[in-house]
Formats: C-alpha cells, sequence, structure tokens
C-alpha cells in the first residue's frame, strides 16, 4: 500500500511540474542571442538576432521566425533563421525536451533554462551539421 502511495504522490507531483512548465512558457518571448558550433568545432555568434516565438500554452502551439546571422572562420556572413508557423508542441522527457511538430520534421529542442524572465532552447541542425543555442528574454 505504501508503494501505491507513493508512485501516486510522484505522478502528482510530476503533472503539476509539466503543468507548471507549459504555463512559464506561455508568452511571447525575443530572441536576444544565439550561438552555433559548426561541425569543426568551431563558436559562432550573433548577440542581435531578430524575431519572436509566441507559445500558446492552452493550445499547444507556437508561432514565430527568429532570423540570425554569423560569420565563419574565412570571414564569410551565413545567414539562418528557425521559422514556425502556428505549429503544434509537446514538452516531454521529465520537462526538460520541447517537441514541434513541423511537417515533415518533428524538431526537437532542449530546454536549458526556463525561468519567468528567460528561455535557453538548444537544438541540433542535422542538415547543417551544427548545434544551435538560443537565449530569449520575455516580452509579454
Amino acid at each position: 500500500m505504501r508503494v501505491f502511495s507513493f508512485f501516486l504522490l510522484l505522478l502528482m507531483l510530476s503533472c503539476s511540474k509539466s503543468s507548471r512548465v507549459e504555463k512559464r512558457i506561455e508568452g511571447t518571448w525575443k530572441a536576444t542571442f544565439v550561438k552555433v558550433e559548426n561541425g569543426e568545432g568551431f563558436m559562432l555568434y550573433d548577440s542581435l538576432p531578430e524575431g519572436n516565438l509566441n507559445f500558446d500554452a492552452s493550445a499547444f502551439t507556437v508561432d514565430g521566425k527568429i532570423s540570425f546571422k554569423t560569420k565563419n572562420i574565412s570571414g564569410l556572413q551565413q545567414q539562418d533563421s528557425l521559422d514556425f508557423n502556428l505549429v503544434k508542441f509537446e514538452i516531454l522527457n521529465q520537462n526538460d525536451l520541447l517537441e514541434i511538430y513541423k511537417f515533415p520534421d518533428t524538431i526537437k529542442l532542449s530546454i536549458v533554462q526556463l525561468t519567468p524572465f528567460d528561455l535557453q532552447l538548444e537544438y541540433y541542425d542535422s542538415k547543417k551539421f551544427s548545434l544551435k543555442k538560443i537565449t530569449f528574454n520575455k516580452i509579454k
């Protein structure tokens, strides 16, 4: 009986934590910094990215576009973006993984940091062989 009570309590706590993450991620987040580690191991930065992401936790949708520019080691500027047009999302793995369902792909972003005012997401771009970390500040 104690084991059952323990698992029931654990289940209740995990459900409430999930809803806290969903409530906290709700709103508009402005991109403030981007760090890209390319396939060769070089770190590239953009401290002036443009765009916002809007999370609607009640409908589990995200909308917005982030554009950023980085320079490679030879000085060539590369432009990149992360674009979501009112697509569905889900929070998984004890609230540290955000899956965004953008047809035909599923983009898996790790939630590195989530506070009432800051959000940091990280994902691996397999098409460009790079690890990207985007930092946001909440504006609404």
